[in-house]
């Protein structure tokens, strides 16, 4: 959305080039603020993603001022240092790199006009630091070379000095050389190896007044900006006034957005929504359009960034959205104009196997699943106690190796062969630790699994340590299954994001919501029956027992002072049935209408195949509320007169 309302940087704020041309027309700029605020500092960092860190920024011409508001990403190692740690070996530069072109990828396809392409979502930028005196963000400077320092990426030449690889590690250094020859290394990370030629990047900036920025050179992902975040959307259109959404203490109503909804006052008369003029009816009749319009274009932003990264996202909720909103015109309804956006690349780490093993998809961070996302009970799913036969090991030209063992004395675990098996094991003195996958063969005996590692990086002394210890029992062996994860999990997020959008408000709290509908998706389940559809079952259910109508009656779906219970029947109850018939079916595996009957079965291929099923239905819901909009209720009425005459036969 290009922005006519905001022409200028808001007081306490600048706008600091990323380093362009003095000549550049456009200028793209981080906005900074012009004193550091106590909390946050200088940069206005938006959101954080599983692998990225978003800040506000701009778009200015030669003059400064401003002509787009824009959110630049900046690439973030900290998942993968701080994830679990049975994928903390997974991850290097080289693969954090390669993940970050393809979910820029993603996230531009069918977005193009909202995406601000650049070498730098393929090529690392120069580092940048906030000069505090100057109030500029710039490159690092040698003071006696006046060699700028920029990010090493030459494995042969830091494997000459010694130092971790880029493209098998997670450490990153900055290089200059002298004129001498001499290469000399800034270390990006405090706990990176060091030599007599390695200083930390910390130590070399304290002393000259420099803020890290971009300090490690990551990629970066520029895209348009919109402080209308999707819940605030949806309370909007749900008869609640716009909140704003807050960046630290400031309101994020840059583009000021919030202003112009503030502005608008009472939605019934202030032409930015289509049936305000019908009262109350038109309000809710069009408020669910809309809803299930916003739902629609969820989905397929998140059928079409599973399709394009080839892997579920897992962590999918509200805030994964955003809206971006056309600018007013004269008597056309704004809200319509909504776009939605996918703002997250989600956080599945992808697992191939080297003998054509099942891929395994799994969850690379350890935060705890929260309302948007399933809680499976399973079984105990790990043991310290197990015992690894180690059968072969065989090292790979690029210092990568596999291994292949017997694992018994599982103390009542039981892999499956389409889980994620973790061993941690000791071998002279180091610890390892090996993620693969297990077979039940035949030849082995009762509770004996045979398990093959993936291929991972080892140092040439765990490689000669691991070769000598082929043909050895190692014991005790720490040992982590992880059930595999596909796009069910992301189905059961969208079901909770249509709550969200259809019924949530102040009064009727997601939690709540989400119980009940849990509590309706078993009742309906013990009722099933192949000639009665799921919606008819709901319909007969929520005509004969009123107490879910609560919380999942369409009275939620416009919330505000003048709207009652009984101003649900405004929809039809029959359409609102299989609206809540379409959620019911995206919880999977809870009973024989779920359009996934289990978790972890959906093929690899198949992935973003589990939202087709979905779209059909909400394109045809699509058209039964935009029939009931488009009805010329004048007519409407004169023939409903006319009905009820011949009825009462006059």
């Amino acid at each position: 959305m290009t922005n006519q309302l905001a022409a200028s940087m808001p007081q306490g704020f600048q706008a600091c080039s990323l380093i362009a041309p003095a000549d550049a027309a456009v200028r793209l700029c981080l906005v900074v603020r012009v004193k550091p605020d106590p909390i946050t500092g200088w940069f206005l960092l938006i959101r954080e993603t599983f692998e990225a860190r978003v800040f506000l920024g701009c778009l200015t011409d030669q003059r400064g001022i401003v002509l787009q508001w824009v959110e630049i990403a900046v690439q973030s190692p900290d998942f993968a240092i701080d994830g679990p740690e049975s994928l903390r070996q997974h991850w290097n530069n080289n693969l954090l790199d390669m993940r970050w072109k393809a979910t820029c990828r993603a996230a531009s396809a069918g977005a193009e006009d909202s995406v601000i392409t650049g070498s730098w979502e393929t090529d690392p930028p120069v580092p940048l630091f906030l000069d505090v005196a100057a109030k500029q963000l710039r490159a690092f400077v040698d003071t006696d070379s006046k060699q700028t320092w920029t990010l090493c990426r030459d494995d042969a030449l830091l494997a000459g000095n010694k130092l971790p690889a880029y493209s098998t590690s997670l450490f990153r250094y900055l290089h200059i050389q002298s004129a001498d020859g001499q290469d000399f290394f800034l270390a990006v990370q405090d706990d990176a190896p060091q030599n007599q030629n390695v200083q930390t990047l910390r130590d070399a900036v304290s002393t000259q007044g420099l803020i890290p920025w971009n300090a490690g050179g990551y990629l970066l992902h520029v895209r348009t900006f919109s402080s209308l975040s999707t819940e605030c959307f949806l309370d909007v259109l749900g008869g609640s006034s716009y909140e704003g959404l807050p960046v630290g203490k400031i309101p994020a109503d840059f583009d000021r957005i919030g202003e112009l909804l503030r502005e608008t006052g009472e939605m019934a008369t202030s032409g930015t929504v289509f049936l305000g003029r019908h009262g109350k009816r038109g309000r809710v009749i069009e408020s669910l359009h809309l809803k299930l319009k916003f739902l629609a274009d969820a989905v397929r932003q998140t059928q079409m960034m599973i399709r394009s990264l080839q892997r579920p996202l897992l962590n999918l909720r509200c805030s994964s959205f955003q809206i971006d909103l056309a600018n007013p015109a004269v008597a056309l309804p704004f809200l319509w104009t909504a776009r939605v956006r996918l703002i997250d690349g989600g956080d599945a780490t992808k697992l191939e196997f080297s003998d054509a093993h099942a891929v395994v998809f799994m969850r690379g961070t350890k935060i705890a699943p929260g309302v948007y996302q399933p809680i499976i009970e399973g079984r105990d799913m790990s043991t310290d106690q197990a015992v690894l036969r180690l059968r072969s090991v065989t090292m790979e030209t690029d210092g990568t190796c596999f291994i292949e063992g017997t694992l018994s004395n599982l103390q009542a675990v039981v892999p499956r062969t389409d889980d994620l098996v973790c061993l941690r094991v000791g071998v002279a003195n180091q610890r390892i630790l090996l993620a693969g996958a297990v077979e039940s063969d035949s030849a082995l005996a009762t509770g004996e699994y045979r398990f093959r590692s993936m291929r991972q990086p080892v140092s040439p002394l765990l490689a000669d340590a691991l070769k000598t210890a082929a043909g050895s029992t190692l014991q005790p062996v720490w040992m982590q299954c992880v059930a595999r994860m596909d796009t069910a999990y992301d189905l059961y997020s969208i079901a909770v994001v249509a709550l969200r959008a259809l019924v949530v408000h102040s009064a009727n709290p997601l939690p709540v919501v989400v119980d009940e509908l849990h509590s309706l998706a078993r009742q309906i389940a013990t009722e099933y029956s192949d000639d009665r559809p799921v919606y008819s079952r709901i319909l007969d259910l929520i005509t004969r027992d009123k107490r879910w109508n609560k919380s999942l009656g369409s009275q939620n779906v416009f919330h505000a002072a003048d709207i009652e219970e009984q101003d649900g029947e405004l929809i039809p109850l029959q359409l609102w049935a299989e609206i809540l018939a379409l959620v019911v079916q995206m919880i999977p595996a809870v009973g024989p209408d779920s359009i996934c009957r289990a978790y972890g079965t959906i093929a690899p291929a198949a992935l973003a195949n589990v939202f087709d099923p979905v779209t059909d239905k909400l394109d045809r819901l699509l058209i039964q509320t935009r029939s009931l909009i488009v009805i010329d209720w004048q007519v409407n009425r004169e023939v409903h007169a006319v009905i009820r005459r011949f009825q009462m036969g006059m």
